[in-house]
């Protein structure tokens, strides 16, 4: 069985498990999203109501960061597996990036959890302090501004997010490049890879769920076909025609590339020695043996 054999069988095996794991955390992380607001624990207001509202929901809003972290966790499979589908099919892809993938989601986990347990400390601190002081809001922001651990969940956004930055855009390339990912979604991966400091990681989420869903096989398209035959198929560029046979089937024969289709029985009429004529020029004329060639007379002109 050759190398290449080998991993589509085993890509194919493991397709479907990294399908539903995926769709798992995409559903956690909408839950964890919405969740919150439907059950009526949200955290609005100045900083001072946002200290009180966290401390009253405390717990909810501990098993919602819980969910979150588990639904990123969740998801990093599908990202890793589309790594290394584009990497098997073009060895130029580095295979050093495939950490950022990791870092990048983990540290978003411990970063979401570590939030929580910040903005408990504070809460507590608020609502134990916070009696008799005359100006509550200032009081709040303070111990928001103060909180060590609130600071390091901030430090580890920052590097998890220019992970996942890095490493969405680059695989989105890459699954692009060879012809695994279409170019509206390896583009679409790209533009929610770089607008993660805008959108979050909610753009990356749902992102995940189409590759999720292709990854599958649940698409009625199908998936590109790179995924069959396990080799980068690059989608030819705009404007750019591939080369196709007769009746647009790029393997049949008849066309030579970039040619007309062969003409019916030309090949009969050239080993008989007809149809090899230029347009224009005048053809011989056969003759019959012992048939005189008939001159045509020359007209005098007339001396009267």
């Amino acid at each position: 069985m050759s190398a290449k054999t080998e991993y589509l069988e085993r890509e194919q095996r493991y397709a479907r498990p990294v399908a539903i794991v995926t769709a798992l955390g995409v559903s956690l992380f909408v839950v964890a999203a919405i969740g919150p607001a439907l059950a009526g624990m949200t955290t609005s207001g100045r900083d001072a109501q946002q200290l009180r509202d966290f401390h009253d929901h405390a717990s909810g809003l501990l098993a919602f960061s819980i969910v979150s972290a588990i639904a990123v966790l969740l998801v990093t499979p599908c990202l890793v597996y589309l790594f290394r589908a584009a990497r098997a099919r073009n060895p130029r892809v580095r295979r050093e990036m495939i950490g950022l993938i990791y870092i990048g989601f983990v540290l978003l986990a411990v970063s979401l959890v570590l939030s929580w347990v910040a903005r408990h400390d504070t809460a507590n601190m608020f609502v134990q302090e916070v009696a008799g002081r005359k100006f509550p809001s200032h009081f709040a922001k303070g111990l928001l501004d103060d909180s060590s651990l609130g600071q390091t969940a901030g430090a580890l956004l920052l590097p998890a997010a220019l992970a996942l930055i890095t490493s969405t855009i680059y695989v989105s390339l890459q699954a692009l490049r060879t012809g695994l990912l279409t170019r509206f979604w390896g583009t679409f991966g790209m533009a929610v890879g770089a607008g993660f400091l805008f959108l979050g990681p909610i753009g990356i989420v749902l992102w995940l769920a189409y590759v999720a869903v292709l990854i599958g096989g649940w698409l009625p398209s199908g998936r590109p076909p790179a995924w069959t035959t396990g080799e980068a198929m690059p989608w030819p560029r705009p404007g750019e025609q591939p080369q196709r046979g007769a009746g647009g089937d790029p393997s049949s024969p008849g066309r030579e590339p970039g040619g007309d289709p062969a003409a019916p029985g030309r090949a009969a009429e050239e080993a008989a020695g007809i149809g090899s004529v230029v347009e224009g020029e005048a053809q011989p004329v056969q003759r019959q043996p012992g048939e005189r060639r008939k001159r045509k007379r020359r007209q005098q002109p007339d001396s009267g």
